[in-house]
């Protein structure tokens, strides 16, 4: 009669196993003591012994599929014997770990297009304040923003000292408040954002219990947090060669500075590139 070799629990805490490989394949004489599968748990690789003599009838599972703790993976036998059949369905994921994500809800469909409104007649916007000499007053900033925006200074309220238009008062302002182009040039269309996916990538099991310790101590456990000095001179000498390569540039392109914190974001950024581990969720 055909014995059955299941998944063993080789840790206080595993409850499923991950084969890695078999040492053994089917219609393969083995002894007892003889190392047939290599599995992984919650800690370590470790390897399923065999305490039985005969042949390695059945195989039930693949390498990298997932048996609950006590579920068959092997049948040893008499050669020739048939193998007995089991049951051996995925191992359950907790319901804890299991993300599930909604389905899209699909859009109502748009109403019929009513009848054309009269088009309202827009309030003619209140003028900037205009210096002496004819000079509208803004910051340099917004004057910059409003010259890539093709957006009229003289149809913005300024909201400043003395009525000086800001760069908020720039970004805030309303449709049909941009320059005509001049010379016929064509529009310039916004190029598409571009999109990010998410990729589900498989880890190990020892992955995926750290990452349940992890949260379950952030979740669970109170926190507090450390904080360190370092050396920002390099980042200073950085910054000061930047900006006076900008101040360089034409005065069209000119006008900008880099800061410390435009310097951290793109370290940031960069070591996500470089690792994009870090830019995980569990």
């Amino acid at each position: 009669m055909a014995t059955l070799i299941d998944m063993p629990k080789l840790s206080d805490t595993m409850t499923v196993g991950t084969l890695v490989k078999w040492l053994k394949n089917e219609g393969d004489p083995v002894e007892s003591g003889d190392m047939i599968a290599e599995v992984e748990t919650d800690k370590a690789t470790m390897e399923v012994e065999c305490f039985e003599d005969g042949v390695l009838i059945k195989q039930y599972c693949g390498a990298g599929d997932e048996v609950a703790v006590g579920g068959a993976i092997a049948a040893i036998g008499e050669a020739g014997e048939e193998a007995p059949a089991v049951d051996n369905a995925p191992a359950a994921v907790p319901a804890a770990e299991e993300a599930s994500i909604p389905e899209p809800t699909p859009a109502p469909a748009a109403p019929a297009p009513a009848a054309p409104a009269p088009a309202a007649t827009p309030a003619p916007a209140a003028p900037a304040t205009v210096a002496t000499g004819g000079r509208i007053k803004a910051s340099p900033v917004a004057k910059k923003i409003a010259a890539e925006k093709g957006i009229d200074l003289s149809t913005i309220q300024g909201s400043g000292p003395g009525g000086r238009i800001v760069k908020e008062d720039v970004l805030n302002a309303t449709p049909g408040t941009t320059a005509p182009a001049a010379g016929g040039a064509p529009a310039v269309t916004a190029a598409p954002a571009a999109t990010l996916e998410a990729l589900d990538i498989p880890v190990s099991n020892m992955r995926k219990s750290i990452a349940k310790a992890l949260v379950a101590s952030k979740t669970q456990a109170p926190h507090f947090y450390l904080q360190m000095e370092v050396d920002g001179a390099p980042l200073a000498k950085l910054r000061a060669e930047l900006n006076a390569k900008l101040a360089d540039l034409p005065k069209e392109h000119g006008g900008t500075k880099f800061t410390v914190n435009d310097l951290t974001l793109k370290a940031a950024a960069e070591a996500v590139r470089r690792v994009p581990a870090i830019n995980r969720s569990w």
